[in-house]
């Protein structure tokens, strides 16, 4: 992990255009499929006693660049994005992991390694990664050529204020 400096005692607030999250899953265990989510919005609280963070992600926005899929998958065979439009993370952040429960239509605990931690004036950018179950999340796991576990990459901005 680099780390700059560690971020200010303070209440902080995600940027969403500087923040994503990215996945690849196999697919018959030989071709990846990429893709992502927005993040729609997020906060965080660094105090004495560690750093907490919550985010919702749009659901609707899940994309891999092949509309026929993305569409498939937003319905209600797979994530039913027009009933459930939220995916929320509530968590902590140490030196090392990101860790807390990941909430869609189940809740699951997830930990992500943390890569980079960059601080700059008022702005603290983090990036992670790991995996998560998508059957853990409540995620019909369709024909078992699509697999189960989501290796994710986390990029997200906050900003103090």
């Amino acid at each position: 992990m680099t780390t700059a400096t560690l971020p200010q005692v303070g209440s902080y607030q995600l940027v969403p255009s500087l923040s994503s999250i990215t996945f690849a899953i196999k697919k018959l265990g030989i071709f990846t499929i990429h893709g992502g989510f927005e993040i729609r919005s997020g906060r965080g609280v660094v105090g004495e006693e560690g750093i907490t963070v919550f985010a919702e992600i749009d659901a609707a926005s899940f994309v891999t660049g092949n509309k026929h899929r993305d569409k498939q998958v937003r319905g209600r065979s797979f994530l039913d994005s027009a009933r459930h439009p939220k995916i929320i993370f509530d968590g902590t952040v140490s030196a090392d992991t990101v860790s807390g429960v990941l909430s869609f239509r189940e809740s699951a605990e997830i930990e992500l390694i943390v890569d980079e931690v960059r601080t700059k004036g008022p702005r603290v950018d983090v990036r992670a990664h790991g995996q998560v179950s998508r059957s853990a999340l409540g995620v019909p796991t369709g024909r078992p050529v699509i697999g189960d576990l989501l290796d994710i990459g986390l990029t997200v901005s906050w900003t103090r204020g």
